[in-house]
């Protein structure tokens, strides 16, 4: 029975090394994945037994190389083939802001409540009417009886107070 024997394999495959190299980065292209099929080789080389000698050794060595180089092709293309069901990104992928996340609108959110509570009746009644209740200047200003430019100049004042008081305390 013929056997290739751990130093028998080194010897083959130091000596045909930089033309195997070449040959399978013709088919392949990635160093790494040379190195790894050469192990490969060197692994499949050491178990290999048969009834008969192998008679061009050379010839063999690159027969095994060219199996294993479409080996790998071969799982390249299923790996790029396979496609991902729509319905499984759902499982995988979670919408829910995260806890830290909620925790921090939380806080920014009572932030801006309390600074709304802090400006002065008339320019937090401006805020409120022109944010929440969408009312146009021109309308807060006839409803307050006042110009459209103090209804300007009560909101500036306000959102720059908020503004203010929501980014200090988190910076």
């Amino acid at each position: 029975m013929f056997e290739f024997t751990a130093n028998d394999t080194a010897e083959l495959l130091h000596k045909h090394h930089s033309e195997l190299q070449r040959f399978l980065a013709r088919r392949i292209g990635c160093q790494d994945t040379i190195e790894d099929i050469m192990q490969m080789m060197f692994l499949r080389l050491c178990g290999y037994q048969s009834e008969t000698g192998v008679e061009n050794p050379r010839a063999f060595l690159f027969k095994v190389a060219s199996n294993l180089a479409a080996d790998h092709l071969r799982s390249q293309e299923r790996r790029s083939e396979t496609p991902i069901a729509e319905d499984l990104f759902g499982q995988f992928i979670d919408d829910a802001p995260s806890p830290e996340a909620v925790l921090f609108s939380q806080q920014q959110l009572a932030l801006l409540k309390q600074s709304i509570q802090e400006l002065p009746p008339k320019c937090r009644e401006v805020f409120i009417l022109c944010k929440f209740e969408n009312y146009t200047y021109l309308e807060v200003a006839k409803q307050l009886s006042i110009s459209e430019g103090t209804v300007t100049k009560h909101m500036i004042k306000a959102l720059e107070h908020c503004k203010r008081r929501v980014f200090e305390d988190f910076q």
